[in-house]
C-alpha cells in the first residue's frame, strides 16, 4: 500500500450537477480494481488508503449525499479539473426506490 500511495496520480477533481450550484469532491478509495475515486457514497471513506493505514475501526462522520427526483427534469453530472484519462463505472444503488 505504501507504493500505491507514493506513486498515485494526484489530482483535485470534483463532480457538479445541473440541478444545483454545489460541487462534490471525489473520495479516494481502494477497490478490487485498484485506486479509484468515488462520490456520493457513505462507504467509500472506509476503503480509503488513509483509513486503512490508520488501523482505526471507528465510525466516521457522514458526508452529504446528492439525490434527485423526477420533478428535477433533465439531470447531468460534470467531472471537472481532471487532466488524465479516466473510466467511469456506475455502481447500482442498493435502494432502487431512492
Amino acid at each position: 500500500m505504501h507504493l500505491i500511495n507514493e506513486f498515485k496520480f494526484k489530482f483535485n477533481s470534483s463532480v457538479s450537477f445541473s440541478v444545483n450550484d454545489r460541487s462534490f469532491p471525489l473520495q479516494e478509495t481502494l477497490t478490487e480494481m485498484g485506486l479509484c475515486y468515488s462520490f456520493n457514497s457513505e462507504l467509500a471513506a472506509y476503503s480509503s488508503l488513509e483509513y486503512i493505514q490508520s488501523g482505526k475501526r471507528s465510525l466516521m462522520p457522514g458526508n452529504e449525499i446528492f439525490s434527485v427526483n423526477p420533478l428535477d427534469g433533465e439531470v447531468y453530472a460534470n467531472l471537472v479539473n481532471i487532466s488524465s484519462g479516466y473510466k467511469v463505472l456506475r455502481e447500482p444503488s442498493c435502494d432502487k426506490h431512492r
